[in-house]
């Protein structure tokens, strides 16, 4: 099975990520200050957002998600990653309504 990695984005909170207006160079310019807080045991970007966001527990605690990292960690947001566990696929960034495709592939 495929897997979704999440990222989250240390600028999330900046409009241009919330209302979906980031151009190609600010996203991967954030993609590369994201860190990476999670894999998920699914290859949907609907379901990995569902699992990494604390609805009636924390997210932290869904067995079809593996943690990454022993810091704080929030629910995903709009403004964050996503991309599928595999060589050369494209990043996404959690849109306002879907996901929005990054086109580039070279980080």
């Amino acid at each position: 099975m495929r897997r979704v990695v999440v990222l989250h984005n240390p600028d999330f909170l900046d409009p241009k990520f919330q209302f979906g207006t980031a151009t190609e160079n600010e996203m991967i310019i954030a993609i590369n200050k994201s860190r990476i807080v999670a894999v998920c045991s699914t290859d949907n970007f609907d379901k990995a957002y569902e699992l990494t966001n604390s609805i009636d527990r924390p997210w932290t605690e869904n067995k079809s998600v593996m943690v990454i990292g022993g810091h704080e960690h929030r629910s995903t947001s709009v403004g964050d990653f996503m991309r599928i566990f595999a060589t050369g696929e494209n990043y996404y960034m959690v849109a306002p309504t879907g996901f929005k495709k990054i086109e580039s592939t070279d980080f």
